[in-house]
């Protein structure tokens, strides 16, 4: 019956170890949980911000511009406005170490 009693209390001692263990591990789980969330709230959403401020044209406000004018302006600032999309983009890409695909 000793060793009944023995049995169990061992069996209760590793039940305890490993509900320890269990609790330590969620809390870690916690951690970077809230770690992968700042992540994504500060750096990748730092960086669709900046996206949405890139300009893409630029309208003529002092003096009439002609049309062929017009067109090299807005030409140039798609070209400037896209390259810098794509930068963010790609920083994006790299982020998430999706570049292979």
């Amino acid at each position: 019956m000793y060793f009944c009693l023995v049995l169990s209390t061992f069996d209760l001692v590793l039940l305890l170890a490993v509900i320890d263990e269990c609790r330590t591990t969620m809390e870690d789980i916690r951690y970077l949980a809230e770690r992968c969330r700042d992540i994504l709230l500060y750096r990748i959403e730092f960086v669709l911000e900046e996206m949405t401020k890139v300009q893409l044209y630029d309208l003529p406000t002092d003096e009439p511009v002609t049309t062929e004018k017009f067109l090299q302006m807005i030409e140039a600032s798609c070209q400037t406005g896209a390259q810098t999309l794509a930068k963010y983009g790609l920083s994006i890409i790299r982020f998430f170490g999706l570049e292979t695909l």
